[in-house]
């Protein structure tokens, strides 16, 4: 899955709200555990989710590309794998649409920072 968001803020501005999957959007009813496997400030992020869904190998990578001086897109990517046979399709449209919102809720968050 990759999700791709435009925020008009700075990269930087951006990266406070990434770099923190405990400020990330949550699964309703559902508390997620996650492990960092790889940061570079201000460009990437990457995780895996520990608990907390119904699946295995799962990892994320987040990239901040800066379009313009205060415009932003954030290149959001996760894979996994169900836990549960013939469950992963439905997992994919919901994982999916979190992310969406996830991404989404750190561009509008991003762009409400005071200058």
């Amino acid at each position: 899955m990759n999700v791709r968001v435009r925020a008009a803020a700075t990269v930087a501005d951006v990266w406070q709200f990434i770099s923190d999957p405990a400020g990330w959007r949550s699964f309703p009813g559902t508390e997620v555990e996650y492990r960092v496997l790889d940061e570079q400030l201000h460009e990437r992020f990457a995780y895996e989710v520990l608990t907390g869904l119904p699946t295995r190998e799962h990892r994320g990578h987040v990239e901040l590309q800066a379009i313009a001086p205060a415009s932003t897109e954030i290149v959001w990517t996760e894979s996994f794998r169900p836990r549960m046979v013939g469950t992963g399709g439905f997992l994919r449209t919901r994982i999916e649409s979190h992310l969406v919102a996830a991404a989404r809720d750190v561009a509008e968050r991003s762009e409400s920072v005071d200058p």
